[in-house]
């Protein structure tokens, strides 16, 4: 792998092509901070709305994707295969709950 000379501001340069940014979110912290801090502040006020974490996990698609356990069970594969154990359908766990 060849070594490419990286700018005192976090740009990679590269002769004949100019410049391209390392680390984006790096870059502008401000800007991370404020798109995570917007994004937990929705999921507060969802879970206020719908009185709990449960019934966000039911009918939020993107927090079932990124729940690892549900009720004491891997529901992740990668989490699953990391753990040594058999993933569960969460599904199945959310219909028996």
């Amino acid at each position: 792998m060849r070594q490419v000379p990286l700018t005192s501001a976090g740009l990679l340069q590269e002769p004949g092509r100019g410049f391209c940014f390392r680390a984006v979110g790096n870059a502008a912290p401000r800007t991370a901070a404020m798109a995570l801090s917007n994004t937990i502040i929705n999921s507060f006020s969802c879970l206020e709305k719908l009185d709990g974490a449960l019934s966000l996990i039911r009918v939020d698609a993107g927090v079932q994707s990124a729940v690892c356990t549900f009720m004491g069970k891997a529901v992740n594969a990668e989490f699953a295969q990391a753990a040594g154990v058999r993933p569960i359908d969460m599904g199945l766990l959310l219909s028996c709950s």
